[in-house]
């Protein structure tokens, strides 16, 4: 069944593209990165092309679509927060696409929030779902919004790290759905 079948209402879910500028050193990233795809696709076109009936051409076929795929994981990275690829600088600020996730997650807050009457704040037409991969960058995430004034008990990490248990996965889905304190 669906939600609308046993009645329950679900949150109005406005999707939004934030789109942030990449550093300098994002960019010589992307190129270089870019460039490495490139050459690994041309290998692949090559390959492919003897690789039918041949045992050991399919074996670097599959090889240099893992090298494919592991580029791309290195470009979503880069993307994300170039400290994370090449061992810079690791402190949140320093990816431009967090720090604009978090600048339009705070620009919400004035409009939404609310303060009930023991004084907590509690908010049943604010939540933000962000999706990354990485657990670095969900700990950076949760820096910056920290930083920017969200409190920290009002911040719930879905990932195996952190809510490694159905039970607490269900507090947290929960809480954000308005069902309960999330606290």
């Amino acid at each position: 069944k669906n939600a609308q079948q046993v009645g329950l209402k679900l949150p109005v879910v406005r999707r939004v593209q934030h789109l942030a500028r990449p550093t300098d050193a994002q960019m010589e990233m992307f190129k270089r990165l870019f460039a490495e795809l490139v050459d690994i696709q041309d290998k692949i076109r090559n390959v492919a092309r003897m690789a039918k009936g041949n045992p050991q051409s399919q074996q670097i076929l599959n090889v240099l679509r893992l090298k494919k795929q592991g580029v791309n994981a290195r470009l979503y990275l880069c993307a994300i927060h170039p400290g994370l690829l090449d061992g810079g600088s690791k402190r949140p600020e320093a990816g431009p696409k967090l720090v604009e996730c978090v600048k339009a997650i705070v620009a919400t807050r004035p409009q939404t929030c609310s303060t009930i009457a023991d004084g907590k704040e509690w908010c049943l037409d604010c939540g933000h779902l962000v999706f990354a991969e990485n657990i670095e960058v969900h700990n950076h995430l949760r820096t910056l919004l920290v930083q920017a004034g969200i409190p920290r008990e009002r911040i719930a990490i879905l990932n195996a790290h952190e809510a490694g248990d159905l039970e607490l996965r269900q507090q947290i889905a929960e809480g954000f759905n308005g069902v309960g304190d999330p606290e």
